[in-house]
């Protein structure tokens, strides 16, 4: 029962936090379209990272960055952990 009731509380946390996150954020990676090929990160909620992707020069969605730093400062709420403000 302590387990069940451990379980629960963890599941709420988790929801609570993917609740935090803006929408755009829980985007897939988009490589877009184009010829034109830029190193591009992207955040994936699943595991609160930001992981590099080859974006094409047009078109995509607004999960997409420049940096792991940008990507991580508007996405995940664990943010001030991994790049403490100045």
């Amino acid at each position: 029962m302590k387990n069940l009731l451990l379980l629960g509380i963890f599941l709420s946390v988790f929801q609570i936090s993917l609740s935090n996150i803006p929408e755009f954020c829980k985007e897939p990676p988009d490589m877009g379209r184009g010829t034109t090929f830029a190193f591009s990160v992207y955040y994936d909620p699943q595991i609160d990272k930001c992981n590099p992707f080859f974006y094409q020069g047009e078109g995509g969605n607004a999960n997409r960055f420049s940096s792991e730093r940008d990507c991580l400062r508007n996405c995940s709420p664990n943010a001030e952990s991994f790049y403490p403000r100045e």
